[in-house]
């Protein structure tokens, strides 16, 4: 039987919220790369240098960074054919697939 190929997953900040994320993701063995200021060591991740970096290679790219740092996140390019959905604190639940 011909086993499925999991998403490689993008994060975008690594605090609490992206670290969380991160590591539920990796135990449940999702390809995970993400990026942050302050460079994270999470078991199964994959620390990548820029956010340019993150796009290139995710399938879905979460952001996790506080509203008052959005300004700071430079604006990313969405690459042909992928899907762009938001989805902020306290709102409804995002749906990526």
């Amino acid at each position: 039987m011909k086993q499925k190929t999991k998403l490689t997953v993008g994060i975008i900040g690594l605090g609490k919220m992206g670290s969380a994320l991160a590591k539920g993701l990796v135990k449940k063995r999702f390809a995970v790369v993400g990026t942050d200021p302050k460079p994270a060591k999470i078991m199964g991740l994959k620390f990548l240098k820029s956010i340019e970096q993150v796009v290139s290679v995710s399938q879905v790219v979460l952001l996790c960074v506080k509203p008052k740092s959005f300004p700071e996140v430079p604006s990313l390019s969405v690459r042909r054919g992928a899907q762009c959905r938001a989805s902020l604190k306290n709102a409804l639940p995002l749906r990526f697939l």
